[in-house]
This record gives structure tokens, C-alpha cells and sequence, in this order.
């Protein structure tokens, strides 16, 4: 009689089999798109205008490849990992998460949140030059306090598009929570049930 794989494992390897797939295809040749649209950049025979416009779309097609490498990270990491293992997987920071008690999140909201983290996270180190982040998470919070390459709490004011703000902030608010921001860091609060 056969080993029966568990179904747990069946899926392990089913995001496993997808995430090479689409590294071994897609990734690849979006990666080698780019690598000839540098080819054409290079060409002293376009115009500076041109070449501009060029190196807008090459831009363009990086943030793609560097989104479709995170989602094949992704699916490489076991979904039952922790939000903070996940965040350390993506991030090039110092990372201290302090559990007082596990955040009450639904499962399906997971997803939101991680990825607003990320991009607050990002922001503050793009904006504010920040080296190291300490996340305090509790029932119904999760409070970040932001510190530079010298220890101390940063201060700097954060300039972060407008137009990303709006997205966070309703990324947020699908998960039922407030978003409260400051320069040295940030509160992301649900309402007691």
C-alpha cells in the first residue's frame, strides 16, 4: 500500500511546485525582458527623451519582478509562520517583536495586515532612515516605536506619498482597525469586541 501524503503536506508541495513554476518562467522572463530593455537604454542612437522614457518603463518592470519575487517567497514560507516571521523574511532591519498577549486577529485578515506593516515599515525606512523597528503586540494592538542606525528613537518627520497613505489607511480599515502615527512610530488598534 502507498504512503498517503497528509493533506497539509499535499499543499506544502503544491505551493512549492507553483513557486518554481512561476520563478522558472514568468520571473525569468520578465528578468530577461529587463535585461533587454537595458540592451536598448544603452544604445547611444535613441534620444536623451527616449532614453528617459525607457528607463521609466525599466523601473516599472523592476517593482514588477521585485513583487513577483516576494509572492514566490511567499508561497515558499509555511503559511502557518508567525506575522513577524514573515516580516523578517522581507525585511533588512532590526526586528524585536515583544508578545504581551497574541494579537485577536481573524485568519483571513492576516494577509492585510502583514502587508500594511511591511509598508509602514518600508516607508519609515525610505523617509526616515530608520535601522531598527521594536513591535509590541497585544490582544488588540500592535504598537511600533522606529530607531536609527545610532539607537535612539527617531524623530525625523515622514514624507511618504500621499496617494500610498490613502491606500494604507484604507487597507487598514478593512481590518477594523485605527491607524495612529508618529514620527518616532505607530499604534494599529481594534475595538474590543
Amino acid at each position: 500500500m502507498p504512503d498517503l501524503v497528509q493533506p497539509d503536506e499535499e499543499t506544502r508541495h503544491e505551493r512549492l511546485r507553483i513557486a518554481r513554476d512561476l520563478h522558472d518562467t514568468v520571473a525569468q522572463r520578465l528578468a530577461g525582458l529587463g535585461f533587454a530593455l537595458d540592451g536598448v537604454i544603452a544604445d547611444e542612437a535613441i534620444p536623451a527623451q527616449r532614453k528617459r522614457a525607457l528607463r521609466e518603463i525599466r523601473l516599472g518592470l523592476t517593482s514588477v519582478v521585485q513583487e513577483l519575487r516576494d509572492e514566490i517567497l511567499a508561497l515558499r514560507i509555511d503559511p502557518s509562520s508567525s506575522i513577524e516571521e514573515w516580516l523578517r523574511e522581507r525585511l533588512a532591519i532590526d526586528l524585536v517583536w515583544q508578545r504581551f498577549d497574541a494579537l485577536a486577529i481573524a485568519e483571513r485578515q492576516r494577509e492585510e495586515l502583514q502587508y500594511s506593516l511591511l509598508e509602514l515599515i518600508q516607508n519609515a525606512i525610505s523617509y526616515q532612515g530608520i535601522t531598527a523597528v521594536r513591535i509590541q503586540e497585544s490582544e488588540l494592538s500592535l504598537t511600533a516605536k522606529f530607531f536609527a542606525a545610532d539607537a535612539q528613537p527617531t524623530g525625523k518627520p515622514s514624507h511618504s506619498p500621499s496617494l500610498g497613505r490613502v491606500g494604507l489607511r484604507e487597507r487598514i480599515i478593512r481590518l477594523g482597525a485605527q491607524l495612529e502615527e508618529s514620527d518616532g512610530g505607530f499604534v494599529i488598534r481594534w475595538k474590543a469586541h
